[in-house]
């Protein structure tokens, strides 16, 4: 359905090959306040579910929060 609805988006796309899924099963962390690293000297920074929690939901809040980071400079 993805796929069906990126076509739509985008035109179409060619023949898919391989589709394969990542579960989250084993995903044990040690959250980190933080929640996103950022060096605004390096310009350089990491996001992902090892610094909130071990959920597909905190590895995307974690890019809004390096997002944010990014975008504040610091």
């Amino acid at each position: 359905m993805l796929l069906a609805a990126l076509g739509d988006v985008a035109g179409p796309l060619p023949a898919t090959i391989v589709v394969s899924a990542h579960r989250w099963r084993y995903a044990m962390v040690t959250p980190d306040d933080a929640g996103a690293l950022w060096d605004d000297g390096a310009m350089i920074g990491a996001c992902g579910d090892w610094l909130l929690g071990p959920r597909v939901e905190q590895a995307y809040l974690s890019g809004l929060m390096l997002a944010e980071k990014v975008c504040a400079g610091g």
